[in-house]
């Protein structure tokens, strides 16, 4: 339970912690280790108070995935991510993703359901202190989503 609750919470909040990373001691860096084009869609919502504090709608939609990993080299994420992707679509929101990864706790995220939200974000995988997640990311860049990493702000343009 435990676990699952921790990768709902990094998944949900990833693009906040990426945002705070700075302020992160070197332990508890996130790497972000590149993006999975043409993965399945993608449709959620950002709590209203985040998407204002990064600038940005609320809405993410898309079929372009950012991974991340902590802990984890970004090889190992970027390529257990695709078939992880496969078992997302499956998945309902906060489930563990089935088969999973072996020696992994696996779920997808629940996203944030609260006023206007909808869909899941992404998910994640957990082992030990290890963990890296997927994030849908819209229309986001990579850069972006660096530039996201080292300001604490979004661009869109």
């Amino acid at each position: 339970m435990r676990r699952s609750l921790v990768i709902t919470l990094a998944v949900a909040a990833v693009f906040a912690a990426l945002a705070a990373q700075t302020a992160a001691t070197p332990h508890s860096t996130i790497a972000i280790c590149g993006q999975i084009k043409n993965g399945p869609a993608g449709d959620w919502s950002f709590p209203p108070a985040v998407a204002k504090e990064l600038g940005i709608p609320a809405r993410v939609k898309g079929n372009t995935w950012t991974v991340l990993a902590s802990r984890v080299p970004c090889g190992f994420a970027m390529t257990k991510t695709r078939p992880l992707l496969a078992q997302w679509v499956k998945a309902t929101r906060g489930a563990r993703l089935v088969p999973g990864l072996a020696g992994w706790v696996c779920a997808k995220d629940k996203g944030y359901v609260g006023f206007g939200g909808k869909g899941s974000p992404g998910g994640g995988c957990l082992k030990g202190n290890k963990l890296f997640s997927f994030i849908e990311s819209g229309p986001y860049t990579l850069a972006q989503v660096k530039q996201l990493a080292a300001t604490g702000k979004l661009p869109t343009t």
